[in-house]
């Protein structure tokens, strides 16, 4: 098993210096109305505002003239965001680019070492920290894990790297398994803020189960009920569907049929996959 590293801070940090660089984009396609004759020229922005604002009110006509300051100033961030990720002398130069589990050790690949470090098995502690937060979507909030910690102990060095998990749930469960090889092995669940103690719960419960019984719940039970909720409505559209096929003989019938029953199908056997894992999970755990 092989782990590329993905470090947060330079993972994150793209998406915002990207939209930033949106905005420069956006501002060089208006420099053709804010020069001329190779000098700049207000005449022809302050004209161009007039133009689209015109009935529309000084709030619109002050949005324009505050553009130019505010896109020079997301400019100016762009640049720093990008000094900071990639070229400031405070962030560390070697970095781990890969953990590899071996069958004789964990393998740590650095960017600026050319000989991989392997560290033994029974020699070695891991220490596998995830950090939680909840999502939000249009049908309610869930828990993810936005990233993790490795780190390896091995007599008195420590090495330890960052890993954004984007969600990947079936990672930490892999990197759970490889902890058994290990001389010992911590796993520790912490909340992103102070206020996400529900998802790092949520998430511990997850993994704790499969630590000790080999299975994973995927979904809670609030999730399960909205899952069995959303496969009767599909299935009830599809038996709709088959009913007006037989009264109208007509294609779009057929097309709801082909949308609804594979759609209701899919979210019964969701339901029914998790249900039962979570029945066996609260036997095992003395539960009725």
């Amino acid at each position: 098993m092989k782990v590329k590293i993905k470090d947060p801070a330079n993972l994150f940090g793209a998406h915002s210096w990207i939209a930033y660089l949106y905005i420069f984009i956006f501002m060089l396609a208006l420099s053709p109305l804010m020069w001329e004759k190779g000098s700049f020229s207000w005449a022809a922005y302050n004209q161009l505002a007039l133009e689209i604002c015109e009935g529309r009110g000084m709030i619109c006509f002050f949005a324009f003239k505050i553009f130019p300051w505010l896109a020079l100033a997301l400019v100016g961030l762009t640049i720093y965001r990008i000094y900071t990720i990639f070229f400031s002398p405070k962030r560390p130069k070697n970095k781990i680019r890969t953990v590899e589990f071996l069958p004789e050790g964990v393998q740590l690949a650095y960017t600026k070492q050319t000989q991989p470090l392997l560290l033994p098995y029974l020699e070695t502690q891991f220490i596998l920290e995830a950090y939680c937060s909840s999502a939000h979507n249009r049908y309610g909030s869930f828990a993810v894990v936005n990233f993790c910690t490795l780190s390896f102990l091995h007599g008195n060095k420590k090495f330890s790297c960052k890993h954004a998990v984007m969600k990947d749930i079936p990672l930490l469960t892999a990197l759970v398994e490889k902890g058994n090889a290990f001389k010992k092995f911590t796993l520790k669940i912490e909340p992103l803020t102070n206020g996400e103690n529900h998802a790092a719960e949520e998430i511990r419960t997850i993994l704790e189960d499969y630590r000790k019984y080999g299975l994973m719940c995927r979904l809670n039970e609030t999730d399960r009920e909205t899952i069995f909720g959303f496969s009767c409505i599909f299935m009830a559209f599809s038996v709709a569907a088959v009913y007006m096929l037989h009264l109208l003989k007509h294609w779009l019938p057929i097309a709801c049929l082909a949308v609804f029953l594979p759609a209701g199908l899919f979210f019964l056997y969701r339901w029914h996959q998790d249900n039962q894992i979570a029945k066996q999970l609260a036997r095992l755990k003395g539960k009725k």
